[in-house]
């Protein structure tokens, strides 16, 4: 499902979505189980201000950092 950065599916302010089935249509990546953990609190942030009639909050995907691994078994 494509969202916005309200995590709202498009053509209907009333469907929100996060996670492997969403992605936000201005900025598309792969399905990552790590955005639906990130994009948790602000989803459910979102939802309780559409119930209360209250201002959405953008959300935006931050990068993933990629760690670099160390090599335990490098040489002196």
């Amino acid at each position: 499902l494509r969202t916005n950065a309200q995590l709202q599916v498009e053509g209907n302010e009333h469907v929100f979505a996060s996670g492997d089935c969403a992605v936000l249509a201005a900025s598309p990546r792969p399905a990552s189980g790590v955005w639906a953990v990130r994009a948790a609190i602000p989803l459910a942030r979102n939802l309780e201000a559409s119930c209360l009639d209250h201002p959405l909050r953008l959300w935006r995907q931050l990068r993933l950092r990629h760690r670099r691994k160390s090599n335990l078994l490098e040489r002196d």
